[in-house]
């Protein structure tokens, strides 16, 4: 006797449906803390008034498991900034990930308004540069920064008088030393330039930098996720960021 057998056909899976204002869903970002200072509480507001319920964690910045822990859904975003010199080689190793930009943005240097040598001076040429203690924000605590390899370029070089693993304590003790700090000019969005701090370009061609969104494709039909993605676009899009320009580049959706 043949039995017969019924396959029912195969049905594709959908990610199911998102209702900000009743989700209890919780994403999970990593970011620098500058990031962090600048985009966060302006997120939270959002979130308060949209989507009530839902959390967010930041996390530790997972290094080369990044990408994995993207795929597997342990980390729903990552921010991650793109220099322009090098956008291709980022591109090239982000592999199949997504990326989105949510604003561009410059370095700039800034240093206490009444600073010995730079407070009545309207630039910084490279001379002069070289000449001055830094203060260098290194999440590795060693190694050259981006100026110092562009200096290098330039058969230059600085003292790094100081070096942090973040911007929390920076502007605090930039504006109580004679250091400068070179950061992206969105810092000046957060900070009280003009009254304890000044800034001026940076006097190094290094470019511009894109601040961008990294996720994994098989969460870009994920309506919570994509909700999240364009409730960031926008949170970013409506900040103060002087000298740093917003923007909508998609790679993605």
């Amino acid at each position: 006797m043949l039995a017969l057998v019924l396959l029912a056909p195969a049905i594709a899976w959908e990610p199911p449906p998102f209702d900000p204002q009743r989700s209890t869903r919780r994403f999970r970002l990593v970011g620098s803390d500058l990031f962090d200072v600048l985009a966060l509480p302006a997120l939270l507001q959002a979130l308060h008034e949209r989507a009530p319920r839902v959390d967010l964690a930041v996390l530790p910045a997972p290094g080369a498991s990044m990408a994995d822990r993207l795929e597997t859904g342990e980390l729903d975003l990552a921010v991650v900034p793109v220099l322009d010199h090098v956008a291709e080689d980022v591109e090239s190793s982000l592999g199949e990930l997504r990326q989105r930009t949510l604003f561009r943005d410059q370095l700039r240097c800034y240093f206490r308004a009444d600073h010995p040598r730079l407070a009545e001076r309207e630039g910084i040429d490279l001379e002069l540069y070289c000449e001055l203690a830094h203060l260098l924000i290194s999440p590795g605590g060693e190694g050259p920064g981006l100026i110092d390899d562009a200096l290098e370029e330039h058969g230059r070089s600085r003292r790094i008088a100081l070096r942090l693993p973040t911007f929390a304590s920076a502007p605090a003790i930039t504006a109580q030393s004679d250091l400068v700090l070179t950061a992206p000019s969105s810092l000046a969005a957060v900070l009280n330039v003009g009254e304890t701090l000044r800034s001026l370009p940076c006097p190094l061609p290094v470019g511009g930098h894109a601040v961008t969104i990294v996720w994994h494709p098989r969460f870009n039909e994920d309506q919570g996720h994509r909700w999240l993605r364009e409730l960031l676009l926008e949170v970013t899009q409506s900040l103060p960021l002087r000298g740093a320009r917003s923007r909508k580049v998609t790679s993605g959706a």
